[in-house]
């Protein structure tokens, strides 16, 4: 009798701590700042998602082929507060997906939600088609396009939304795709 009690204890432990190690969050943050005008809006923003979110994070910077990726706090606010000093490329996409997807192998099978965040450039987003070259094939080579356990954010510039039609663009994609959530900074 103590040992069925003692196994039927270890495996109520073991489904707990399988089902903890399953349920954690992940937050990615993408940042674009190649033609960031309103920086320190950026940064708050960002700095305040690293703060406030559950779960374990990673910021990505984009840098052409030299990208600034942190997965440790401390050192993702560090970066956010060097980011003024630093002139990044115009993002390298392709270079990008690949980079992001070697990233996420290391955490998919540890993760039950994901959630993103990409700080994007609306001309660079629409006219070069960064969500669709990145975003979208993101999620899609991750098998999370279209879950319900994916959220993504596009934070955009205030100032730069308005200019020209990328309020309805943007408006459309969002009502086009539930998993897409406008952020303005």
């Amino acid at each position: 009798m103590i040992r069925t009690k003692t196994h039927i204890l270890l495996l109520i432990i073991g489904f707990l701590m399988a089902n903890n190690v399953y349920s954690q969050i992940i937050t990615i943050i993408y940042i674009d700042k190649s033609n960031t005008t309103n920086l320190d809006s950026l940064k708050k923003d960002a700095t305040k998602l690293i703060n406030n979110t559950d779960g374990d994070k990673i910021l990505f910077i984009s840098n052409d082929k030299t990208p600034l990726i942190s997965n440790n706090k401390n050192d993702a606010i560090e970066a956010l507060e060097q980011l003024g000093y630093i002139r990044p490329n115009s993002p390298n996409t392709f270079f990008e997906i690949d980079t992001l997807n070697n990233l996420l192998s290391n955490y998919e099978d540890n993760y039950k939600t994901f959630n993103f965040h990409f700080f994007l450039n609306p001309s660079q987003a629409i006219n070069k088609k960064h969500i669709i070259f990145l975003i979208e094939r993101l999620l899609l080579c991750n098998d999370l396009l279209n879950k319900s356990n994916t959220k993504v954010g596009l934070h955009i510039e205030q100032s730069e939304i308005l200019k020209k039609t990328y309020f309805d663009y943007f408006s459309k994609l969002i009502d086009d795709n539930k998993q897409f959530e406008l952020h303005l900074y």
